[in-house]
């Protein structure tokens, strides 16, 4: 029966009106699909212009950090040159000290040297004096002579016991390192240069039977 079908067709202007239906779902279904798609894009383009802020955020930070490192080594720099420059000076100076020390340090003679020295030396001509002037003052003179002429020699003091019942004396006398390294004795009062210390207070003493009970030398 004609009431009981489909209307399919409208009767006023012949529109199919499934076919409107169709196309009013799929406009509603395209619609749904774009505010989904904008909003999709909207979420992605605020993420993005968040971490681009952020970014941009980061890298002032890194920038502001790179320009205080950068102030910091040009201060590093600066402070570098200026101990250079220091220690160029202070290099300058020790080297001058050092050169001037040169000049004023004492050497060990060679025993040309020392003899020529000796020779001409007037320590021993002094008059022997037991008030005044003894043994002390000739090895006391000699050192400061040999210092003068820039040759190191030091004081020695020597305690000993001398013949058969062992009496007590004591006396000063003169010993240098010569340039070979080997040590020797001197004998201000006398001019005589000895190899043993032992040597040099039989020479003194003129005695065979002695004792060194203890010496000091004091450069």
């Amino acid at each position: 029966m004609a009431g009981d079908e489909e209307i399919r067709f409208c009767h006023e202007c012949g529109t199919d009106l499934v076919e409107r239906e169709r196309l009013r779902l799929i406009s509603i279904f395209l619609l749904v699909t774009l505010l989904m798609v904008a909003g999709i894009l909207g979420y992605g383009v605020e993420r993005w212009r968040r971490s681009s802020l952020e970014l941009e955020a980061e890298n002032a930070e890194l920038a502001a950090e790179i320009h205080r490192l950068n102030t910091d080594m040009e201060k590093l720099n600066l402070r570098v040159e200026g101990l250079q420059a220091e220690s160029s000076e202070l290099r300058f100076q020790l080297a001058q000290a050092t050169a001037e020390l040169e000049k004023h340090r004492l050497k060990r003679p060679t025993i040309n040297e020392l003899r020529a020295f000796l020779e001409m030396d007037y320590t021993n001509e002094h008059r022997y004096d037991v008030e005044s002037y003894i043994c002390v003052h000739y090895a006391r003179d000699l050192k400061a002579n040999a210092a003068q002429r820039g040759y190191n020699l030091c004081f020695i003091t020597v305690n000993y016991k001398v013949g058969l019942f062992g009496e007590e004396r004591g006396h000063a006398l003169n010993g240098a390192y010569l340039s070979d390294g080997s040590f020797v004795y001197i004998e201000p009062q006398r001019d005589k240069i000895h190899e043993t210390l032992m040597d040099a207070l039989r020479d003194l003493e003129d005695n065979p039977n002695i004792e060194i009970i203890h010496f000091v030398a004091i450069w």
